[in-house]
């Protein structure tokens, strides 16, 4: 398999990978605080098909599939797209210059730093 380092695409698809199970375990070690907001959020990362706009990740695909979101849940679970969405936020795969983008950053950003004044 080699370093990841190396390949800054790779790295990036494997850090997507492994933040996810973070994502999950935040939110259900929380009592589902993450997910609730979520739900709350006006998410326009969230394309109609209710998984994560390709167009705004900067990895794109592994292996011709989405890289950034599990193929193992159903495209309504919720649980998911929120720890899809940390999963893009930790690895530095969302493009701030896309308004939905930008969006996804800062929904990320601002639920665990929420006062402004220490951000």
């Amino acid at each position: 398999m080699g370093d990841p380092h190396s390949n800054p695409r790779r790295y990036t698809e494997l850090t997507c990978w492994r933040y996810g199970g973070w994502g999950n375990i935040s939110d259900l070690n929380s009592g589902k605080y993450f997910t609730n907001a979520f739900i709350k959020a006006n998410q326009t990362w969230i394309d109609q098909n209710k998984k994560i706009d390709v167009n705004i990740l900067l990895a794109k695909t592994v292996g011709g599939q989405d890289p950034l979101q599990g193929t193992n849940h159903t495209s309504t679970d919720t649980e998911e797209q929120w720890a899809d969405t940390f999963a893009n936020y930790v690895a530095g795969n969302i493009d701030m210059s896309k308004s939905a983008g930008m969006d996804m950053y800062k929904f990320t950003r601002d639920i665990f730093v929420p006062d402004p004044r220490i951000r």
